[in-house]
């Protein structure tokens, strides 16, 4: 799972059909909230946008990783706490979740968020299941390559309108490097999830090789 989608949600408002979200995750044993609001027992802090959640629900740990079981779970306040990774907001005790940590970053000194890429990508014809993958870039600190399943034969749109919808909606800053549709297919975990972290490994060097993908050529 991962948050839903302001589109999606819409879709459903529209057609009458009444939409629970649930917020949690394997550490939590499964939903700990439920339309933002935690289970009872369940507590939810929000610092600097990282959610935070201690309660009845959190695992022990990570096993044979000591260390991972460190750095995401911690005492404070006489209580166990689980950093989730997550970004969100808490107002009047009810949770939103606006995205992953590790989706917020750094390109050229401003922040981009990459799943508000993915949303904006879903707007086009073909690119409704599309991802991005960020990778290091020594100038830019950070940049991303946009992939697309491209199993179906369908039109494919070229980099420069891709790149301009992406202006159009997020600013100059929201550039792909570069954006190949993969004829295979994306692929995938056996959850059925994208696999990313594949993805993120090859995005680097298929943005060196695009040419036309180049930062300085934005105005």
């Amino acid at each position: 799972g991962q948050r839903l989608s302001p589109r999606l949600a819409q879709q459903a408002a529209d057609a009458g059909v009444k939409v629970i979200t649930t917020y949690g995750g394997t550490e939590t044993a499964g939903g700990c909230a439920y339309d933002g609001v935690p289970l009872p027992g369940v507590e939810v802090r929000v610092v600097d946008e990282s959610i935070r959640v201690a309660g009845p629900t959190l695992a022990e740990g990570y096993l044979g990783t000591d260390h991972q079981s460190r750095s995401r779970f911690f005492a404070e306040d006489g209580r166990r706490w689980f950093r989730t990774g997550d970004r969100g907001r808490l107002e009047n005790g009810v949770l939103t979740v606006i995205g992953r940590e590790d989706q917020l970053i750094m390109t050229g000194g401003m922040k981009l968020d990459l799943e508000e890429v993915e949303q904006a990508l879903h707007e086009l014809p073909g690119l409704s299941t599309a991802v991005v993958a960020p990778f290091a870039d020594e100038k830019w600190g950070t940049r991303f390559a946009g992939y697309a399943d491209g199993s179906l034969r369908q039109h494919r749109l070229p980099l420069e309108a891709i790149n301009a919808h992406l202006h159009q909606r997020l600013g100059r800053h929201a550039t792909a490097a570069a954006f190949p549709y993969i004829d295979f297919g994306l692929p995938r975990l056996p959850t059925g999830k994208v696999d990313r972290r594949s993805l993120s490994r090859p995005a680097a060097a298929l943005a060196a090789t695009t040419a036309q993908a180049s930062p300085t050529t934005m105005g």
